[in-house]
């Protein structure tokens, strides 16, 4: 193998590699994405859920509170 012949193999196969990386780390970033905003909308929802449990609890514990919400409910 010449000179050149060497450098043309080992650029391709640089080339062939790196584009294979990237294919796959775009297969894997999609699932990635979507496994982050589902992640993010059940931490979205869980802190709505403790911050409404929680004013539930403090509407309970003072005796205005505990009126209104027993009149609402």
């Amino acid at each position: 193998m010449g000179y050149w012949d060497c450098k043309i193999a080992y650029f391709s196969s640089y080339l062939c590699y790196h584009t294979n990386i990237s294919i796959m780390l775009n297969v894997v970033r999609v699932p990635a994405n979507v496994l982050m905003l589902g992640l993010f909308v059940v931490f979205i929802i869980g802190l709505l859920g403790i911050v409404s449990g929680l004013l539930v609890v403090l509407a309970n514990l003072t005796p205005l509170g505990f009126a209104g919400v027993s009149s609402t409910c």
